[in-house]
């Protein structure tokens, strides 16, 4: 048997290789800004963009991956723009929900998984370094949300695994003082469980 460590190394190993379980957000490109006329003031705009992949795994196609990782950059969308999201945005940003609420916007890029962010601002800087402490940010709160599942269910798989490892373990000590026929129905009995926490680390 695995020492529990490997145990845990090998679940670890298995979410990884799940389609829905992790994900890769990357910021790339620099948050260019550009000025548009307002009949008050100017106002400046910056964008960042966020790219989402989803793990790919045997049998998905290319195209099936990148539909998952346009329908994963809508959610997120939606997410980085709550209220909730903001509140605790501006709170590690040390602004206002309100300046935040009022400035940023985020679309997902048609046909593409990436989601753009969009700032405006009273100066070029401002606007650039609002899209980018955001872009940032969220990139962090993401990975953060998606790493503290990912533990969830390692938890949760490695609770199960031991659950079988146990009713495994008395069945095995049940078999010795056994009848042939109890041993016999008792060895299918552990072929089954074990078969059941193979699976699990499928």
């Amino acid at each position: 048997a695995l020492p529990r460590t490997n145990e845990f190394q090998a679940f670890a190993n298995m979410l990884r290789r799940r389609k829905w379980i992790l994900i890769f957000v990357m910021l790339f490109g620099g948050a260019n800004a550009f000025a548009y006329a307002s009949l008050q003031k100017n106002v400046y705009q910056a964008s960042a963009l966020m790219r989402v992949d989803t793990a790919g795994g045997a049998g998905i196609s290319y195209s099936d991956q990148i539909n998952a990782s346009i329908a994963l950059a809508k959610t997120f969308v939606v997410e980085i723009t709550n209220g909730g999201f903001i509140q605790q945005a501006a709170k590690s940003l040390k602004t206002t929900p309100g300046n935040i609420g009022s400035r940023v916007s985020a679309s997902v890029v048609t046909d593409a998984p990436l989601i753009r962010i969009k700032v405006t601002g009273a100066s070029p800087r401002a606007a650039r370094t609002l899209a980018q402490t955001y872009a940032n940010y969220s990139v962090a709160a993401i990975k953060a949300q998606y790493v503290a599942g990912a533990k969830e269910q390692v938890g949760a798989l490695q609770a199960q695994s031991d659950t079988l490892s146990n009713r495994i373990h008395r069945l095995v000590a049940r078999q010795g003082a056994s009848t042939a026929a109890a041993a016999a129905q008792l060895a299918d009995q552990v072929a089954a469980l074990r078969n059941s926490r193979t699976q699990l680390a499928q």
